[in-house]
């Protein structure tokens, strides 16, 4: 129910007040893939940077580094997307096709700006 409100609140733009309730939604249920994934989509589209654990798994976090590329992406922040992306590849054990293909999409989208 807090994942969905928070989901709710970011639909409005309402950044902050949707992080609140995921981090809620985490206390109650700390494996909860969704709330954490929103979470990162909230901290992102507010500006923030998405919060790692020291023992997170290295292919785990590229993925939400990848996520996070693409949440700055559809925000218009492409100098953050590409930071994103290029670290997701770097932080990935194996080759990271999905975000390779995104910094150079992004990379593209910086270079056709006025």
């Amino acid at each position: 129910m807090l994942n969905n409100a928070g989901v709710s609140l970011m639909s409005q733009r309402r950044y902050v007040e949707a992080i609140r309730l995921f981090r809620q939604a985490l206390l109650i249920d700390p494996v909860n893939e969704h709330a954490r994934n929103n979470l990162d989509i909230a901290r992102v589209a507010s500006g923030e940077r998405p919060a790692f654990e020291s023992e997170e798994d290295s292919g785990r976090r590229a993925e939400r580094l990848n996520n996070a590329g693409y949440t700055a992406l559809l925000a218009g922040d492409t100098a953050a997307a590409t930071n994103y992306f290029d670290e997701a590849i770097k932080v990935n054990p194996f080759r990271f096709d999905v975000a390779e293909i995104n910094l150079r999409g992004a990379s593209e989208d910086a270079g056709a700006a006025p």
